[in-house]
C-alpha cells in the first residue's frame, strides 16, 4: 500500500511501501519479537521493496536492544557488565551478540549507553571511557554499527541538565564521549533535553553539537531521539547564543536550525508528506515532515554544501556496511552461527529460559553465567554466615511467587527448604523492591530469632541503602537483568540470575565478584544530597564539593595531557 497509514486490527500502521517509495525513508527501528528466521525473512522482504524503489537505496535496520537474535525475549545485561569490571568478558560477550544480530540483518544498535555519567558504567570518567570504548569496539568490530547515546546525557541516574553542578564539570562528561568517538561509533543520538546553552533544547543548540563535531572530532551520523512529534518541536522556546529567538521560528526554520546545529537524521514513527503540520496528528504519533527539509534547502536556510554532507554521512554508513552490494541475509549462514546443534537440526519456538539455552550456542550461556557471578556484590556478611553449609534448613520467600518457587527448587539441591521460619536455620528473602512486604518478612524473621539473608535485584537507580543493609546478616546484590529496555518482550522469561547460579553462590560453589559503581547512601533520600556529575559526595557540604570538583578538574586536565601527548 502507498497510503500514509492503514488500520490493521485496530492498530495504526504505516505501510513499508509508503515509507520507502513515497516518504523515501531508508532507516528503520526494529524492536522486533519473533523467532530468528521470522525476523530475517521480514528484513529480506523489506529490502526487496527498497531494491525496487526509484534509487534502490538499501534499508538500514536498527536494533533497540543489544541482543535481539531471539526477538526481544532477552537483552544484554548492561548494568551487570559494568559491575563485573571485566573488560575482556564485556568485549567477548557483546561481540557474540553483535555477530548474531548482524547475521539476521540488523545493521546498527541503539547502544552504548554507558558513556553517560550515572549510567551503566557508573560515574568515574576514566572507567566509563574504558568500558564504553570496549563495548563500542565490540559492536563495530563485528558488523554492527554502534549508536552511542544520548549527547550530552539523558538517562542513567540524572540527565545532564539535572546533574550539572555549580562547578559545571563539562570536561568530565567528555572523557566518555571522546572514548566512543575514538572507538569509531558510527552514530550518536541526541537527547530530548536542554544543552549547554541555558533554556535551549540540545538538538537545536549549535554550541552543544560544536563540542561533538569540532572539539571531539566526530564525523559520523547524529540522529534525533524518540519520541519527537513535530508538535514537540514546535513547542520549543529559548534564545540561542547568536540571538535567534526559537519561539518566532516556523516549522521549516526549526528544521533548518536542527540541521545546522549538526543533526543529520530526523526520527519519527511515520513520515508525512507536505507542509501541513496538523496532518494526521490524531492517527500517527511522532510525525516528521521531510518536505520541510526540502523547503529549508530551497529557501537557502540550509546550504546545499551542508545538506550534501548530512546525506553523505548517512549513505557512507550504508556503503561501509556493504549493503549496496548485497542487502540480503542468508538463513543457512545465520543458522550456522546462532544455533546449537539441536536447533540447527530442527529449529523450534523459543518460549522459556530452558528453550533459549537449548537453542543457542553453549558458550554464550557460559559467558552469561560468568557475568552473573562477577556482577553479584556481597555487600554484607556478618559472622561469615555465607557460604551456607550443605544441609542448612532454609526458609525461602520473595517478591513474587515465581522468584520464591525457583529459589526453593535451586536451594533444595544443597539444603533443606522448610515451610516455617521456626523450623529454619536461616531465612532467605529475594526481593526486587524494598516495599512493605519486605519489612514484614524482616520483622517476622527477627521475631523468630533467625539470621536473615537478603538477595536484592539492584539496578542503576535502585540499590540498597544502609538502612536495608543493617536489617540483614548477609546481603547479596545481584545486578544481572536481561529485560529488554524498549519495545515488546515475551513476559514468561526469568530475567535475573539463574536460580541455580544464585544457589551456587549461597553455598560456596561460586564466589560473587562484583563491586559497586556508586557510593551507598543511608537511605533513598540521601541520594539527593549529591551532585550528579561528581563522585563520592553524598551528604558533603557545598564548600567541600567545590574543592572535590577542583581536584577532579585538575585530574581530568592531566588525563587529557597524557592522552594527547602534550
Amino acid at each position: 500500500s502507498t497510503e500514509v497509514y492503514e488500520d490493521v486490527g485496530g492498530t495504526t500502521v504505516i505501510p513499508m511501501a509508503y515509507q520507502i517509495n513515497e516518504a523515501h525513508t531508508t532507516t528503520f527501528i526494529a524492536a522486533l519479537t519473533g523467532n530468528p528466521k521470522d525476523q530475517l525473512d521480514l528484513f529480506n522482504s523489506i529490502q526487496g521493496i527498497a531494491e525496487e524503489s526509484r534509487l534502490g537505496i538499501p534499508a538500514v535496520f536498527s536494533g533497540d536492544r543489544s541482543y535481539n537474535t531471539w526477538g526481544g525475549m532477552i537483552d544484554m545485561p548492561h548494568y551487570a557488565l559494568g559491575v563485573a569490571h571485566d573488560e575482556e568478558l564485556l568485549y567477548n560477550l557483546v561481540s557474540e551478540y553483535s555477530k548474531e544480530s548482524a547475521a539476521l540483518g540488523y545493521h546498527q544498535v541503539f547502544h552504548g549507553y554507558g558513556n553517560e555519567i550515572g549510567s551503566f558504567y557508573g560515574d568515574d570518567p576514566e572507567y566509563i571511557a574504558k568500558m564504553a570504548a570496549t563495548e563500542t569496539n565490540a559492536y563495530q568490530d563485528n558488523g554492527w554499527s554502534a549508536h552511542s547515546k544520548h549527547f550530552i546525557a539523558r538517562g542513567g541516574r540524572h540527565p545532564y541538565v539535572e546533574a550539572k553542578s555549580p562547578a559545571n564539570l563539562l570536561d568530565s562528561w567528555m572523557i566518555g564521549w571522546q572514548a566512543v568517538v575514538d572507538a569509531g561509533t558510527d552514530y550518536i543520538m541526541t537527547n530530548n533535553n536542554e544543552g549547554i546553552t541555558p533554556g535551549v533544547q540540545g538538538y537545536m543548540d549549535k554550541d552543544t553539537y560544536d563540542i561533538l563535531r569540532e572539539d571531539l572530532g566526530y564525523d559520523g551520523v547524529v540522529c534525533l531521539d524518540w519520541p519527537l512529534d513535530i508538535s514537540s518541536i514546535m513547542e520549543k522556546t529559548g534564545v540561542t547564543s547568536d540571538g535567534t529567538d526559537i519561539s518566532t521560528l516556523s516549522a521549516t526554520e526549526r528544521y533548518a536550525l536542527i540541521l545546522n546545529a549538526g543533526v543529520d537524521m530526523f526520527s519519527c514513527y511515520g513520515a508525512v508528506l507536505g507542509d501541513d503540520i496538523s496532518a494526521y496528528e490524531e492517527e500517527i504519533s511522532n510525525r516528521a515532515f521531510p518536505d520541510l527539509i526540502v523547503d529549508a534547502v530551497e529557501q537557502g536556510l540550509v546550504t546545499e554544501e551542508d545538506f550534501n554532507e548530512h546525506v553523505a554521512r548517512v549513505l557512507r554508513n550504508k556503503f561501509d556496511l556493504g549493503i549496496f552490494e548485497d542487502p540480503y541475509s542468508d538463513w543457512n549462514d545465520a543458522l550456522a552461527l546462532i544455533g546449537s546443534e539441536e536447533y540447527q537440526a530442527e529449529p523450534f519456538d523459543v518460549m522459556s529460559n530452558e528453550d533459549i539455552n537449548r537453542a543457542r550456542r553453549s558458550e554464550i550461556t557460559e559467558m552469561e553465567e560468568q557475568v552473573m557471578v562477577e556482577s553479584t556484590i556481597l555487600l554484607k556478611n556478618d559472622n561469615s554466615i555465607l557460604p551456607l553449609a550443605e544441609g542448612t534448613k532454609v526458609y525461602v520467600d520473595g517478591t513474587t511467587d515465581d522468584i520464591k518457587a525457583k529459589d526453593a527448587e535451586a536451594i533444595g539441591a544443597y539444603g533443606e527448604v522448610v515451610d516455617t521460619m521456626d523450623a529454619a536455620d536461616v531465612c532467605m528473602f529475594h526481593v526486587t523492591t524494598f516495599d512493605d512486604n519486605y519489612y514484614f518478612m524482616v520483622e517476622d524473621a527477627q521475631a523468630a530469632g533467625k539470621p536473615i539473608i537478603i538477595i536484592f535485584e539492584g539496578t542503576v537507580t535502585a540499590e540498597p541503602g544502609l538502612e536495608q543493609v543493617e536489617a540483614s546478616d548477609a546481603l547479596l546484590m545481584q545486578t544481572y537483568s536481561n529485560t529488554p529496555d524498549h519495545g515488546s518482550n515475551v513476559g514468561s522469561f526469568y530475567r535475573y540470575v539463574t536460580p541455580s547460579v544464585t544457589a551456587d553462590m549461597l553455598f560456596g560453589q561460586k564466589e560473587p565478584g562484583g563491586s559497586t559503581l556508586y557510593e551507598t547512601a543511608y537511605n533513598a533520600d540521601d541520594y539527593t544530597l549529591s551532585w550528579g556529575e561528581l563522585q563520592d559526595d553524598i551528604g558533603v557540604d557545598t564548600q567541600t564539593r567545590l574543592y572535590m570538583a577542583t581536584v577532579s578538574y585538575t585530574h581530568l586536565r592531566a588525563h587529557e595531557t597524557r592522552r594527547h601527548g602534550v
